[in-house]
Parts: C-alpha cells; sequence; structure tokens
C-alpha cells in the first residue's frame, strides 16, 4: 500500500525515513556512486533517471529505496516480458542477409525466443521482427555497405568533471558502422511512439550512445540516433542526426551532471528544497508514483 499523505506537521523527508525498506528485491543492489579517488560512476539508466526526476533519483539510487511490492517497478509486467523476448530475438538478426534469408530466420527464432509469451503478443513482436528488413533505415545501412553491425554492445565512457573524473557505463541495443563513414545508434522499443513533447526524453539515453559510439569509432560522416518503435499501427523509427557540435554539448552537460550527483550523493540526497515533481509524472507513473501524489491524480 502507499504511504498516506503527511499531516502538516511532517516534513516529506520524514515520511520518506519512515518508508518501509523491503528485505529482499528482484533488482540488483547498486555500486557506490562514488570511490575515494574522487570517481563518480552511474549507469545510464541512473543519470537519465536523475535527468527526468530528481525524486525517482533519490529514494531509488541515494536512499536505495525499492518501490512498494506490487508497483510497476517491482513486477514484470507482460509489456517487458516481450521487450525482453524481442531482444533477445533481434540479438539473432542479420541485415546483411537477403529479404528472404532475413525473414525466414525470423521465422525460426521466434518460435524459440518468444514462446514464454501470449499467441496476441506472439503475433505481434513477430510481425514487428519479421517486417523490420523493410524499414527505411535499414535500406539505408545495406546501400552504405554495412562495415560492422554489433548488437548488445557494452561500454565504458569517461571524462573530467568540476571536482574529479565520472565514468558512464551502458549497452547499447545495436550500433552499425557503414562503408561510408557513416555512425548508427539504434536504439530498439517494444512500446507505441510517443506524444511528440516526450520524444526529448526518449532521445536521451541514444545521444549519450552516439557520444560513446564517437569516441570509440574514426567516424567521418555522420552520426544518426535512431528510436525504432515495434507497437502500434503507426510503428515508426525516430531518427536525430547528432552533429559535432551537439556532441561536445552532450559531455558538456555529462560532466556537468556528474558534478551534481556527486554533490547529490555526498550531501546524502539532502537539499534546501524537496525535488519538484515532473508535470509527466501522472503518465510515467514510477514505482514512487504515489509517495508522490498520495492522494492520487
Amino acid at each position: 500500500d502507499a504511504p498516506p499523505a503527511p499531516p502538516p506537521q511532517q516534513s516529506a523527508w520524514d515520511v520518506l525515513r519512515a518508508l518501509p525498506v523491503p528485505q529482499s528485491s528482484s533488482q540488483p543492489a547498486e555500486e557506490p556512486l562514488r570511490d575515494g579517488g574522487g570517481i563518480v560512476r552511474f549507469s545510464v539508466g541512473q543519470i537519465t533517471t536523475f535527468r527526468k526526476c530528481r525524486r525517482e533519483y533519490l529514494l531509488r539510487y541515494v536512499h536505495r529505496l525499492q518501490p512498494p511490492p506490487g508497483t510497476a517497478s517491482t513486477r514484470r509486467s507482460p509489456a517487458s516480458e516481450a521487450g525482453t523476448a524481442v531482444h533477445a530475438l533481434l540479438e539473432t538478426a542479420d541485415f546483411n542477409a537477403t529479404e528472404k534469408e532475413f525473414r525466414l530466420a525470423a521465422e525460426r527464432g521466434a518460435a524459440t525466443h518468444l514462446a514464454s509469451l501470449d499467441k496476441t503478443t506472439q503475433k505481434e513482436a513477430k510481425s514487428a521482427v519479421v517486417n523490420l528488413y523493410g524499414r527505411d533505415i535499414f535500406a539505408k545501412l545495406r546501400s552504405e555497405g554495412l562495415r560492422s553491425f554489433g548488437k548488445e554492445i557494452p561500454f565504458t565512457l569517461g571524462g573530467a568533471r568540476k571536482g574529479g573524473e565520472y565514468l558512464l557505463t551502458g549497452k547499447m541495443d545495436a550500433l552499425a558502422y557503414t562503408r561510408a563513414g557513416n555512425i548508427y545508434v539504434i536504439d530498439y522499443k517494444f512500446a507505441e511512439k510517443p506524444p511528440l513533447e516526450e520524444l526529448a526524453e526518449a532521445m536521451m539515453q541514444p545521444r549519450l550512445y552516439a557520444l560513446a559510439a564517437a569516441r570509440s569509432l574514426p567516424a567521418t560522416g555522420e552520426i544518426t540516433c535512431a528510436l525504432i518503435y515495434l507497437r502500434g499501427k503507426d510503428a515508426a523509427t525516430e531518427e536525430r542526426l547528432v552533429t559535432r557540435d551537439e556532441l561536445e554539448s552532450i559531455e558538456a552537460e555529462l560532466a556537468a551532471d556528474s558534478e551534481k550527483i556527486a554533490a547529490f550523493e555526498g550531501n546524502g540526497g539532502l537539499m534546501p528544497e524537496w525535488p519538484t515533481v515532473s508535470e509527466l509524472c501522472p503518465g510515467r507513473r514510477c514505482g514512487f508514483y504515489r509517495f508522490c501524489f498520495p492522494a492520487g491524480r
């Protein structure tokens, strides 16, 4: 159950400290964000949470709290299970193959990787993957000539911040490097394309991936971030070119945010004011939603 709304004499911090900490969690414990050498370590997921909602970051990563049992963040939803299954199937995809070979391989792979899903979701997921071959972005990759196409690529990106250093870790769904010298960072989403006002938020992770890719590969051409949505009637691909100037801006933002995270962590998350609530919260409904909106919204 969600904690009750605090009475007027209680601060939000009093309520926070009274929240029960579950004895076990389905999520692995996070490593400390800061070590003795002044290096701040965080994942792409952590920094995107910090940018989207300081409250969720505070509760999840500073105070190490887990959302109440039974909330969206502590149970695996059918959509989450389907997304995991689709990603596993996409790891077997060969976009250099002929269309017939690609489709046959996807059909065979679906029988293995999508077997745990209900029949309706199986059909939707299989169709989404089989039809990927015809999307414009993959036609573009084939026309440029694929030099390499990596899948589920882990990376570590280091940099300097005002008070020390930072290390960012993450994993890209796919990274294509073409003979034309262009880089394509691809992020699959087994979801419908969000409204326009939420696309900037959705692009947070791919922009960080683009920076990591640019620092790893000798790109002589363009760098493109591609969000590939696999659900809905208007299953779409959102592409954004990332210029050299924007890469410098992304790096500067990363350094600035790492400095804020270091201060946030070092101060135990305590701030003069409780972080404000994002206007997107009612739609996002993270596991801490009822803590921020005890009366509902």
